[in-house]
């Protein structure tokens, strides 16, 4: 290996990552198309000043996701790019790098953190964590949430069509929910999560329908006798105490009832994750939010990265008798569905 050429590409990555993120808060990326445009008119559709828009485009071009014209002095986007977006908004895809520049903002924190042992709270992250999140999430679950993710067992589709009381753990902005409420109008949908301002702005969006409601509460302290259906998605590895909660749900959930839980397709085990192209981020995801998150509690700080057979082991422990993970469309993500 090239060890300098190594740490050439990773500072340069580092710095396209950063120049992204940049691109998707002014909206840059998503004025970009297959079409040439000058550099001024660029930063006029965006309303940002010229010479900072030629600077981003330099970075672009050199990184590879924009294509200079250097006859017409235009830019569009690579060919590349144009074919894998399919017409789809490029900051759709970008939007990691604006989580990863968000968490670096908490490098001081963090650092912090390790020396003593402690943790950092949700609210340090800000309602900025909870934007980027929505907007990773949401085309996400436009795409997959009742055609790849809970549609992988027919019972559950089939509960919600009928009419079910349905509870989401960790709701935040209300994605999930809101989808659903409008796709099943004769169950019921119960979101909670710690975030005030995320409540807030779940409610807000709320339909008319009245099928779908939201509150500020602790999945440790919720009262699941009253749900047919309990939904977590990238969420219990957050927690203070998972096995606490999930032996709740387990012992508390009404008969025939089911837990759905969406979790990051690892082992627990790192040698099997070592060539796993996602490992690398949601270890470093797992690094800045997962853990410091959970220890800000005193939890178990088990971390995104807990991988398969401890999951496993930890459901059926916890008193799901049933246990099945399913692949999903994203290889990055497995689906747990468990019964009692």
């Amino acid at each position: 290996m090239d060890a300098d050429k190594f740490f050439l590409d990773l500072l340069s990555s580092a710095a396209l990552t950063h120049a992204l993120a940049i691109g998707c808060r002014t909206k840059l990326i998503d004025h970009l198309s297959d079409q040439p445009i000058s550099y001024e008119t660029l930063a006029e559709n965006t309303c940002l000043h010229e010479r900072y828009v030629k600077e981003w485009l330099g970075a672009m071009v050199c990184g590879g996701i924009v294509h200079y014209k250097k006859e017409q002095s235009r830019y569009c986007l690579s060919d590349w790019l144009t074919s894998y977006l399919g017409g789809k908004k490029p900051s759709i895809f970008f939007t990691q790098s604006m989580m990863l520049t968000h968490y670096a903002s908490l490098e001081d924190s963090l650092v912090s953190a390790m020396r003593q042992g402690t943790g950092i709270p949700y609210e340090k992250y800000g309602e900025k964590f909870y934007s980027i999140i929505t907007e990773i999430w949401k085309p996400i679950y436009d795409t997959h949430l009742t055609s790849g993710f809970l549609d992988k067992d027919k019972e559950i589709i089939n509960k919600m069509k009928s009419g079910s009381n349905v509870l989401e753990i960790g709701c935040g902005r209300g994605n999930t929910l809101h989808q659903l409420g409008e796709k099943f109008p004769l169950s019921q949908f119960t979101g909670v999560e710690l975030s005030v301002e995320s409540i807030r702005y779940a409610n807000k969006r709320k339909k008319t329908s009245g099928n779908v409601h939201f509150r500020v509460d602790d999945a440790h302290e919720v009262d699941y006798t009253e749900f047919d259906i309990v939904i977590a998605f990238d969420t219990v590895h957050d927690l203070r105490n998972p096995m606490a909660v999930l032996q709740k749900i387990s012992r508390s959930i009404r008969d025939s009832g089911i837990f759905i839980m969406l979790e990051f397709n690892l082992y627990s085990y790192l040698e099997n994750n070592i060539g796993n192209p996602y490992s690398v981020l949601y270890y470093v995801f797992s690094l800045m939010h997962c853990i410091p998150v959970s220890f800000s509690n005193n939890g178990a700080g088990l971390g995104a990265t807990w991988g398969r057979e401890e999951t496993n082991k930890m459901l059926t422990k916890a008193g799901f008798s049933s246990v099945k993970m399913l692949d999903t469309p994203r290889i990055q993500n497995c689906l747990y569905v468990c019964r009692v």
